[in-house]
């Protein structure tokens, strides 16, 4: 019986994998002069390094949106 969950259990997982993986859920690109929210934690703050090296701030120079350090 117990084999007969786990190997139910795998089938699952898998599946849910594979569904995971599909290409139906599309991202919208960027509009033109939008603002990005980089919202975390310290690392995102950017504790321990000055304000245009943490990666909020590369993030900004990468991909020429403004973005908020928030």
């Amino acid at each position: 019986m117990i084999h007969h969950l786990i190997k139910l259990f795998f089938i699952v997982v898998f599946i849910c994998t594979l569904n995971a993986c599909s290409d139906s859920a599309k991202l919208q690109p960027l509009k033109a002069g939008a603002t990005i929210l980089a919202f975390g934690d310290s690392l995102t703050y950017g504790t321990g390094t000055s304000k245009n090296k943490a990666y909020p701030a590369i993030l900004e120079t990468l991909v020429n949106f403004k973005v908020i350090n928030a």
